[in-house]
């Protein structure tokens, strides 16, 4: 199919998860992956998004970010898998970062690496997981992320999940004359009834 051509495909028919979902789960970070990771970040639409201008990262570069990351005793990091015929395939990471167990807080993150494996449901399922153990295991209260208030279609997952806009960044310029503001939201224990 024309844009699948350098994507894996590679199926693990028994990855370690810590959580599963209906057609995702779970798992740690594998260094074997990072290159996938560094395919990820280095999409346009993906550097749009969640960085605010494309990406060039090196598997140097990203390496040492996620190795530097997931080593931090404040954040838990997931490698999301989505469930296929014969096994499970890597598609994206989520986080949870800055987590306060005194304020009861913490920051969440997703990307979803490949434009095949977006507008599924898969990263509603995984960000559910990743709440569900924000809430419910760790005992946060509040779960905070940020969003560029051009990603329309992530704006309206988070709502769809509980999140709410509590304020906004100052507008600013990005690469190629375009200009981003991010929005904070906020996604409280005590407001997820009927989310799911």
């Amino acid at each position: 199919m024309g844009g699948d051509e350098g994507i894996d495909r590679t199926l693990d028919p028994t990855p370690e998860l810590s959580m599963r979902g209906d057609r995702v789960g779970l798992g740690p970070l594998r260094r074997d992956l990072y290159p996938l990771h560094v395919r990820w970040v280095n999409d346009p639409e993906v550097g749009w998004n969640v960085f605010g201008g494309p990406q060039e990262r090196s598997l140097e570069d990203e390496g040492a970010w996620l190795d530097a990351e997931s080593a931090k005793s404040d954040s838990v990091f997931f490698l999301i898998h989505a469930r296929e015929d014969g096994g499970w395939r890597p598609i994206g990471v989520t986080s949870l970062t800055e987590i306060d167990p005194v304020a009861r807080s913490a920051t969440f993150r997703m990307l979803i690496g490949d434009p095949t494996d977006r507008g599924r449901g898969l990263g509603r399922e995984a960000a559910r997981l990743v709440l569900d153990h924000g809430f419910g295991t760790l005992g946060l209260e509040t779960i905070s992320l940020h969003v560029f208030d051009f990603n329309r279609v992530a704006r309206r997952l988070y709502e769809s999940l509980g999140f709410r806009e509590v304020r906004r960044g100052a507008r600013r310029p990005l690469p190629a004359g375009r200009f981003g503001q991010t929005i904070i939201m906020e996604c409280r224990s005590d407001s997820l009834a009927g989310k799911g």
